[in-house]
């Protein structure tokens, strides 16, 4: 999905996270091959009053928060948050901490980041790889997700920061739909879903 505004493509949206209840939207997207975030109140996205967006500013407030300034602002300054490159993530929060979770096309491991704030560094890692049968010269793999309303605090012993993630990814063939249409192939576009364990944020 991509917002326009003055006929200029300004963010390319990668996740999005809505609170039942709340009034804003937080978006995970691209500007200028940098990820920023960026919230709208509910009510403008609605109206579709797209330059009421804000995005996280590299500028600190003077209570050291975070600051957000106007997604069209002459000094737009926004706060980098991770280097490696994501085609598609889920922004999600669990706690007290925020996660990306991703999965870039061609690639075959699923990566986490996390941040107990917007304004604080983000930390990544791989956390799990794709099912080994779809890793063949004739599929590629894309779109991975995690689904939060899937997502399941797990407890292990006095483990209490212990994560269970359902996500899912799909395949597809690039030598052609017959492929599609063969017995051995014929799974290979629907959703594939795994769980991922993990007994704290990075360690699996």
């Amino acid at each position: 999905m991509v917002f326009y505004l003055c006929s200029v493509s300004l963010s390319e949206s990668k996740g999005l996270y809505y609170a039942d209840g709340s009034s804003t939207i937080f978006v995970l997207g691209t500007l200028k091959d940098q990820h920023i975030m960026l919230q709208i109140q509910v009510s403008d996205l609605l109206s579709l009053q797209l330059d009421r967006f804000r995005v996280l500013s590299s500028e600190r407030s003077s209570d050291k928060s975070s600051s957000w300034s106007p997604l069209l602002s002459r000094k737009l300054a926004p706060r980098p948050l991770f280097d490696y490159m994501t085609t598609e993530a889920t922004l999600f929060r669990r706690g007290n901490t925020w996660y990306v979770l991703s999965l870039h096309l061609l690639d075959r491991y699923f990566r986490l980041c996390q941040t107990a704030h917007f304004g604080l560094d983000w930390t990544c890692k791989s956390i799990a790889e794709i099912e080994r049968r779809w890793q063949t010269p004739q599929l590629i793999t894309y779109a991975g997700k995690a689904h939060p309303t899937l997502i399941e605090a797990a407890c292990d012993g006095e483990d209490g920061n212990a994560l269970q993630i359902v996500v899912s990814f799909v395949a597809n063939t690039v030598r052609g739909t017959e492929l599609l249409f063969t017995p051995e192939y014929r799974d290979v576009y629907t959703p594939k879903f795994m769980v991922i364990k993990l007994k704290s944020a990075f360690s699996a």
